[in-house]
């Protein structure tokens, strides 16, 4: 059988901190058998074979990439949620998809609610926002905001597959609101030049925007409780090539049913008279997208918007926030200033160090890295018998890892493989390794 003497899985900062002093105890096992993985050997990425790439240690034991040798990085899968309302999001295993090129590609969000028991109906989005429940330590990365009108009752599952809940333990699907941060910026394919820009959005929705004082100016107001709405900025905001603009948009869903938001845009017009579009201000569930048909399907209306030059804004179109270092200034939440990065696109993580701690005739303990948190696995096979056992997965992204394994046979040949799966779920696997239980 398998035991995880790390313990049992804990949630929250204080388990956190606690898996933190116990990676720390263990780092010495992940560097007793490092020679047994040698560069040259290889991992697979679902199935693609890759060189592994073992650190070298320098003269003050650091590795020249990846964590540092004494530092246990650890992400919790409940502290993430990845592309929730987006089932396209970008395959960060495809190298020609443009979108996931970039380590910053994307938004971040914070969740809040209203609990109905407690306050009063919220007619504002920035009421959920200044007097709702704050889902604290979770962070919702997404890779664009395109959501056609659609249904919604599945809620907000976390990277370990947990529904984010209320306080009354019901699954949180409606009386919302999300608060994302990010940049936009031109595609290869976009012109720099004036923009207009608006928002479909069911409920309502705030977005502000810096255009160039520092200062986040309300540019779209489309609040309110009410079906999918068109609502346009009547100022321009000014794109060039190789710039980004800050963005906050606040958006609610109120009661169930139905959710939209989709961010538009598309060159200023010439005609001042063609500012104001024809849609602009119209509402209805089944004006722009038919929410019956899974994908929703779009509308005459939607096609007549794209007709006359509008567009959705693509994944290519969007980055995370710029992060402030300065410790006077509020940090975005989550986001670490020396790494960026949104781990919902991250890489398959690269194994190295693999080894054996402590071996007796009946258990052994066996140890690797990964150069980005990453969950826990092993296959046991017993060579004479060929024989496989599989560990349960150990949910929690790590960069150091261990796994005891007990109630094995004495005197007998094993071989072990450990599998590692980054935040974006991406698995790499190392070699086999073989060793033999004592007498």
């Amino acid at each position: 059988m398998f035991d995880w003497k790390e313990g049992t899985f804990l949630l929250g900062a204080a388990g956190l901190l606690q898996r933190l002093a116990k990676g720390l105890l263990v780092l010495w096992l992940g560097l007793a058998l490092m020679g047994c993985l040698e560069d040259g050997d290889s991992i697979g990425e679902d199935g693609t074979e890759v060189d592994i790439e073992v650190p070298a240690p320098d003269e003050d034991g650091d590795s020249d990439s990846g964590p540092e040798l004494g530092e246990n990085v650890i992400v919790d899968p409940d502290s993430l949620a990845c592309g929730v309302f987006d089932p396209d999001s970008p395959d960060p295993s495809d190298p020609t998809d443009p979108s996931v090129d970039e380590r910053q590609q994307g938004v971040v969000a914070e969740l809040f609610y209203r609990d109905p028991s407690v306050h009063p109906r919220f007619p504002s989005t920035r009421n959920y926002i200044e007097q709702g429940i704050h889902v604290e330590g979770l962070r919702l990365f997404f890779n664009r905001l395109h959501v056609p009108t659609r249904p919604f009752d599945r809620g907000f599952i976390t990277r370990s597959g947990t529904p984010i809940q209320t306080l009354q333990g019901d699954t949180l699907y409606e009386w919302f609101a999300l608060s994302f941060k990010g940049r936009i910026r031109l595609g290869s394919d976009d012109e720099p030049g004036l923009y207009q820009l608006a928002m479909l959005s069911d409920d309502g929705s705030l977005l502000r925007m810096d255009r160039g004082d520092g200062e986040m100016d309300l540019l779209i107001n489309n609040d309110g409780d009410h079906p999918t709405r068109m609502a346009c900025a009547t100022e321009a905001l000014e794109l060039d090539r190789g710039e980004s603009v800050a963005f906050e948009l606040d958006w609610h869903q109120g009661p169930r049913y139905h959710i939209a938001l989709v961010m538009l845009w598309r060159p200023w017009p010439e005609n001042p008279s063609q500012v104001q579009d024809v849609e602009c201000g119209r509402q209805g569930n089944d004006r722009y997208f038919n929410s019956r048909n899974d994908p929703p399907t779009p509308q005459a209306a939607y096609l007549g918007l794209l007709d006359r030059g509008w567009r959705p804004l693509e994944a290519a179109n969007y980055l995370l926030p710029e992060v402030k270092k300065d410790p006077s200034e509020p940090a975005d939440p989550g986001m670490d200033p020396d790494d960026p990065e949104n781990p919902c696109n991250a890489p398959a993580p690269i194994i190295s160090f693999l080894g054996l701690g402590h071996v007796s005739s009946s258990e052994a303990t066996v140890t690797w890295m990964t150069d980005r948190p990453a969950t826990s696995q092993i296959k046991l096979r017993e060579v004479a018998t060929g024989e496989d056992v599989w560990s349960e997965v150990n949910p929690l992204y790590q960069t150091q890892h261990s796994v005891t394994i007990s109630g094995l046979k004495p005197n007998t040949l094993y071989t072990v493989t450990s599998y590692s799966s980054s935040t974006s779920g991406l698995t790499s696997s190392s070699n086999g390794l073989s060793f033999r239980t004592r007498r």
